[in-house]
């Protein structure tokens, strides 16, 4: 396996993670929405939801035409950040249960 080959599978990956990630983070809002009454309003929540997804659609698009570049990593990698201060924003910020996503943006 190429080192170009290997960063391609690597980025295939992170997207299909993103949008496995987009589906859990859907349900679980729609569950609460349903279940309790939310303190706070979830809209920004499915808004962000809705972008991930565009984005992991546009993220496909670049891949299918194999248009891996160490540039197109790095600004991924910025995104995911971004996605995951905003996710973790909007679930209570230090008190959230999302805080480990840091460190598969990190680590991945």
């Amino acid at each position: 396996m190429t080192l170009e080959s290997s960063a391609f599978q690597k980025v295939r990956n992170l997207v299909s993670l993103r949008l496995l990630f987009c589906v859990v983070l859907l349900l679980a809002t729609i569950f609460l929405n349903i279940s309790r009454s939310p303190s706070h309003p979830v809209t920004y929540l499915y808004l962000l939801i809705g972008s991930v997804f565009l984005i992991s659609l546009l993220y496909a698009l670049i891949l299918r035409c194999r248009a891996v570049s160490t540039r197109f990593i790095f600004i991924q990698t910025i995104i995911d950040t971004v996605i995951v201060t905003a996710v973790l924003v909007l679930t209570g910020s230090s008190n959230s249960i999302f805080s480990f996503l840091y460190l598969i943006v990190i680590v991945y």
